[in-house]
């Protein structure tokens, strides 16, 4: 992941202390709920020991949403930002949810449309797949849908070049 180029243009900018905005957008798993204890807060306190204060961290998360949702709410929750980096997990509610269910057609032109947005404006993009899925509390039939929209994540980075980050994979043997 480190050589991924989106990563390696983003550490360059750390490197030669120029100010740089990293933007958490996604649903409840970006969703900030307890200071100190989310993945972002990891994120931002690992630049800041590393390099210095170089850079913002703007976290736009919000639970429940699903990749339609934040296509509609792109312009003011990232493209106001204008981030040097934008970090993209969503999936959960697309796959599941009866609310925001998406189909797979729909959530993969879903993610190369937030992906297009993004290289628009220069920003570097990262996708995140989920944590793995628990069978015993969605069910088996759920967790094979869930797994299946998480790979469509992980198609859908390789074909844009986008940045991956799999958890999904780390954690399915957990």
């Amino acid at each position: 992941m480190s050589s991924h180029p989106s990563i390696a243009s983003i550490v360059a900018r750390f490197q030669a202390g120029l100010k740089t905005r990293i933007l958490a957008f996604g649903s409840s798993n970006t969703e900030r709920f307890l200071a100190g204890t989310h993945w972002f807060d990891v994120l931002d306190l690992a630049v800041k020991n590393t390099y210095g204060r170089v850079h913002h961290c703007i976290n736009t998360g919000i639970g429940g949403h699903s990749s339609r949702l934040m296509l509609e709410r792109f312009e003011h929750d990232a493209e106001f930002y204008r981030p040097h980096l934008a970090i993209i997990t969503v999936g959960g509610n697309d796959s599941l949810s009866e609310t925001n269910k998406l189909s797979e057609e729909e959530f993969d032109a879903n993610l190369r449309e937030l992906r297009r947005r993004f290289a628009e404006m220069g920003c570097a993009v990262v996708f995140q797949t989920y944590y793995a899925a628990d069978p015993a509390q969605i069910g088996a039939e759920s967790e094979k849908k869930f797994n299946h929209y998480m790979g469509i994540i992980r198609k859908v980075a390789a074909e844009t070049n986008s940045g991956l980050v799999d958890h999904n994979t780390r954690w399915e043997a957990l």
